[in-house]
């Protein structure tokens, strides 16, 4: 069962949770409005079992649950005996339906995501379509998929999401002026940490807002997420091999960016990119100082060799191999380092290691070439 699904079912279960009344005789709202007798309205069960309980059911007709279980009823199924009455009734009451049913909606999102699809699906099924109730369903299906993806799976949490984020597209292309929808595109962007799109959203959210308060927030966050926009320009600038705008993006990093490992290892790539040996090395050690991976060691290794310096480079992979134990990556640099070396059996040693830990045909060509040298070298 898909999310969609699952949250389907669970509203079309909610009608099981309504009882219906029949008036004995009319009861006067105001005006020429009543309540009709002889009519079965509406009423949730936690109304009449909180009002038989405390005997407040007897004392006289709250009008406020009437409207509230009718408008419930008509979110469900629309189309059911007496809907036009029920409808004829909320619209005759309601003065702000808006503001009353999108209250509702989200006082109900907290503990029960299906009532607060129900109460939007009642504004649309009592007024038409109204956009700013479509964008607060797909907020609810975001809520409701965030709070419940210990229940799925991979898959399924990732095409509930794809599909959330299309519905928010969906809208921008039908009004790109309303804006809302680029706050939430921003928010989701944020949180996969795809920085570069967030900051786009924001500050298309920032063009099209009327809403201070809102905007004031969403400077603030472009202020945070700032860094983590520049890292991920890096990253993207050193994959299409630009490594001069990459080390611009990289020189506006703040002082108070937090993860100096990433920082110093897109430093040392850059710059070993740039043949800029030296200082690559310098950035890789930084780097490796504050964490090692295979990623950081590697590259600092291969720094060292072009700089000859052959020795720090094996050092630096011995010791990565003893935190790094699993990776394929560090092995096969070692072993490369002993056949530069001319160390053919320490080198078959290591490229076995590697071929282990990762099967490659590459390396097992390597491997079996290795073999028959040593073993023609063995018998002269």
């Amino acid at each position: 069962m898909t999310i969609e699904e699952k949250l389907e079912k669970e509203i079309n279960e909610k009608i099981e949770r309504i009882g219906f009344i029949e008036l004995k005789e009319n009861i006067k709202i105001k005006d020429d409005i009543y309540l009709k007798k002889g009519i079965d309205y509406p009423l949730k069960f936690s109304y009449l079992k909180k009002g038989l309980r405390d005997k407040s059911f007897y004392a006289g007709i709250d009008l406020e649950k009437f409207i509230d279980s009718m408008i419930y009823l008509i979110g469900i199924k629309k189309d059911i005996k007496n809907s036009q009455i029920y409808i004829k009734n909320i619209k005759d009451i309601l003065k702000e339906p808006f503001e009353y049913i999108i209250s509702k909606a989200y006082e109900s999102l907290k503990n029960d995501s299906a009532s607060a699809i129900i109460y939007l699906q009642a504004y649309e099924n009592l007024y038409g379509f109204d956009k700013r109730i479509l964008f607060s369903k797909y907020q609810v299906i975001e809520y409701y998929t965030d709070k419940n993806r210990d229940e799925f799976d991979y898959k399924e949490l990732e095409q509930a999401e794809s599909n959330i984020i299309n519905d928010y597209l969906d809208m921008i292309e039908k009004d790109e002026k309303f804006a809302p929808p680029y706050l939430r595109l921003a928010y989701i962007y944020e949180n996969r940490g795809h920085f570069i799109k967030a900051k786009l959203y924001f500050e298309k959210y920032l063009f099209y807002s009327k809403e201070e308060s809102t905007k004031e927030d969403v400077r603030q966050e472009l202020v945070k997420i700032e860094d983590y926009v520049s890292i991920e320009a890096a990253q993207t600038y050193i994959i299409y091999g630009d490594n001069f705008k990459a080390l611009k993006a990289l020189e506006k990093i703040s002082l108070d960016y937090k993860d100096k490992m990433l920082l110093y290892l897109l430093k040392g790539k850059v710059n070993y990119a740039l043949g800029k040996f030296e200082e690559a090395a310098k950035f890789l050690e930084l780097s490796c100082l504050e964490k090692i991976t295979d990623e950081n060691a590697s590259l600092l290794a291969m720094a060292y060799a072009q700089e000859g310096q052959i020795n720090k480079a094996k050092k630096i992979l011995e010791e990565a191999i003893q935190i790094e134990k699993e990776s394929n990556i560090l092995y096969y640099d070692l072993a490369t380092i002993n056949l530069n070396e001319n160390k053919l059996e320490e080198a078959l040693e290591n490229f076995k290691k590697s071929y282990r830990l990762h099967s490659d045909e590459n390396i097992e060509k390597i491997i079996k070439k290795l073999e028959e040298t040593i073993d023609k070298k063995n018998k002269s």
